[in-house]
């Protein structure tokens, strides 16, 4: 299966390995929900070897990607399909849960069940990292991203950029803090969860 990966995931993997990196410990463990076709799991295994880096899917056909990747590149562990709104989340354990470019173009109820899922993966210091366009103190960081955000609407009444304020409120219960937010380049921003108990 040729494997295609998007322009944007080809911009943006150095830039977000470069964040990664120094947050991961040696042989850390990375269980990445909504992988795509495995473009950042590719690259960061390639960078860094010692990464025990799952990826996952929903999406039956990008699962089939993944797969393909797992099978032509290794680096990554074998895939499986994870669906965050209906996921055994006991049977998984990680170091770091990590989200990409998902926040915004899923309904609200799969960040929660993902808020959810960190408190039952992560160990106590585990981390939750969730990437892409967030909205600080309910404004937009750019003119783009709240043209962004309404062309998300339109296509699905239940996407859309997140306040950062919205997504620490979902998270305390679970006991995970915001302990940084870094500016990336397109007007995208890291949040780093740490879980305690």
């Amino acid at each position: 299966m040729q494997i295609e990966d998007h322009p944007s995931a080809l911009r943006n993997r150095q830039p977000i390995f470069e964040v990664l990196d120094p947050l991961l410990v040696s042989h850390a463990r990375v269980l990445e929900v909504a992988s795509g076709n495995g473009t950042h799991g590719a690259y960061c295994t390639a960078n860094r070897p010692d990464l025990h880096w799952q990826a996952t899917e929903a999406d039956p056909i990008k699962l089939a990607v993944l797969r393909s990747r797992y099978e032509q590149q290794g680096g990554i562990q074998e895939p499986f399909a994870l669906d965050a709104l209906h996921f055994d989340w006991s049977s998984q354990q990680a170091d770091v849960l990590l989200a990409i470019n998902l926040v915004h173009i899923s309904p609200f109820s799969v960040t929660a069940a993902l808020m959810l899922g960190a408190s039952q993966v992560l160990p106590s210091d585990g981390m939750l990292l969730l990437y892409g366009p967030y909205r600080v103190n309910g404004k937009h960081t750019s003119p783009s991203n709240a043209e962004f955000d309404a062309n998300l609407q339109q296509q699905n009444p239940s996407w859309g950029i997140r306040d950062i304020q919205t997504l620490q409120d979902a998270a305390a219960p679970h006991k995970l803090w915001l302990q940084q937010r870094l500016d990336m380049p397109a007007n995208n921003q890291f949040l780093v969860f740490t879980r305690t108990h």
